[in-house]
């Protein structure tokens, strides 16, 4: 929140090209520059009193933040390796950083629209300025589906931002029924019932405000991108209307 976050913030609306021409320092530099310290000090943690998982929580929150898939992959190896067992914490962050690969920073951020040219520009990694998450044989939802798989087998319950996460990466692939099942399945949401007829959709589940499950301004956030950048306006207003409306979330 302190070394990213206010950088992502302000280079948001930028252009790589008019970072370039004001001459100002990319957030690819300010990110290299943060995990490299970072690197540093988990080196000395690790050589003084080990890193648990704790460290690596924190790690892969980093990762997220900074959308670096290959950086949580590379932590969830050595957590794996070090034997140390994840929870619902490394889960979630390690399926946003998936969902978020390369799509804060440089051209990849301005290129998330789901068209038929950008899915075939990101079925192959070695595009330039589609090398973040993939579609078609490396598709970030099926790699999404895995790690949750995984995550069930260990007999770990998700959470909000774990069926956020599996929005966002069927909507990463313009898998829209997968969407609509998210949404469904968590909250019985019904996308088509809504768009059909608002007034006779039934009461989306009841949960308390201490659930886990209960929605946030985060799962507003989600729909809006991943209706958005499948060009489905109608849907993404209609839900959210719905969903601050039943939850009472502004």
């Amino acid at each position: 929140e302190h070394f990213v976050h206010p950088y992502r913030d302000l280079h948001a609306p930028l252009h790589p090209r008019t970072v370039q021409v004001k001459g100002y320092r990319t957030l690819e530099e300010i990110i290299a520059i943060f995990t490299q310290k970072l690197r540093a000090i988990v080196d000395l943690r690790r050589e003084t009193r080990g890193i648990g998982l704790v460290e690596y929580n924190h790690l892969l929150r980093c990762a997220a933040s900074m959308g670096n898939g290959k950086m949580a992959s590379t932590v969830w190896a050595q957590m794996e390796a070090d034997h140390v067992e994840p929870n619902l914490e490394s889960y979630n962050h390690l399926l946003e950083s998936l969902v978020w690969d390369g799509a804060l920073t440089g051209l990849e951020r301005h290129r998330l629209r789901v068209s038929p040219f950008y899915y075939r520009k990101r079925r192959f990694y070695d595009t330039p300025g589609f090398q973040g998450f993939g579609t078609g044989a490396r598709s970030v939802r099926k790699q999404v589906q895995d790690v949750f798989n995984r995550m069930a087998s260990r007999g770990i319950h998700g959470d909000a931002s774990t069926f956020i996460h599996l929005f966002l990466a069927s909507a990463r692939v313009g898998y829209v029924i997968g969407m609509k099942a998210v949404l469904k399945t968590a909250w019985n949401l019904d996308v088509d019932q809504l768009l059909r007829d608002p007034g006779q959709h039934p009461p989306l589940i009841e949960y308390d405000r201490s659930s886990p499950y209960f929605p946030t301004e985060d799962l507003l956030f989600a729909i809006a991108h991943g209706f958005g950048v499948n060009s489905n306006m109608t849907a993404a207003f209609q839900t959210i209307d719905f969903f601050s409306k039943q939850y009472q979330i502004d």
